[in-house]
């Protein structure tokens, strides 16, 4: 069954069973957008890391962005309660 997951390096077997799967085919929804075209050619555990680092930064609320881009996913868990919107 399929499942919605936070990347983790831990997935990185079945990441990198999916990414060839895909070959040269752009995967949508998975972010790898946001890393170069390097890395995004790579099954490597490294490249793994990079693109999971990449996607923790970018779904942090707090990490500075350009202004046309919005937090990905719902941000790192957080005791405290979420900012409120000004």
């Amino acid at each position: 069954m399929t499942a919605l997951v936070r990347p983790h390096l831990r997935l990185h077997p079945s990441w990198a069973a999916a990414m060839l799967e895909f070959g040269s085919e752009h995967v949508h929804g998975a972010g790898a957008w946001e890393v170069s075209a390097e890395i995004r050619s790579s099954t490597s555990r490294e490249a793994c890391a990079v693109l999971v680092d990449e996607l923790a930064r970018r779904s942090d609320p707090d990490a500075p962005r350009p202004a046309d881009r919005v937090p990905s996913g719902d941000g790192p868990r957080r005791s405290r309660p979420p900012r409120r919107p000004r």
